[in-house]
């Protein structure tokens, strides 16, 4: 988080970022069997790709949903992680 230089504010989502990250990797755990804590909760496979492809607050450029489709323009922001409940 230090070497991202985010704010202070920003820090529980990547604490949310980085649970999420532990609960989909497996560990060496008896208790686990061999799985990771999401399968063993679940019983799902869970999806760690999303989590993957960019870094903690890392550049990245959106499109600006409030404008009509062809005026839509290229916003510089940062990824703060996957949003929950949403599409690709």
């Amino acid at each position: 988080m230090k070497q991202s230089n985010c704010p202070l504010a920003f820090w529980c989502y990547c604490a949310e970022r980085r649970a999420r990250i532990n609960n989909l990797t497996a560990r060496n755990l008896f208790q686990l069997e061999g799985q990771n804590a999401h399968f063993s909760v679940t019983g799902k496979e869970g999806d760690l790709s999303n989590l993957c492809q960019f870094n903690w607050y890392d550049w990245c450029y959106f499109r600006e949903q409030k404008t009509a489709f062809p005026f839509a323009r290229e916003i510089l922001g940062r990824i703060l992680g996957p949003a929950k409940g949403e599409g690709n």
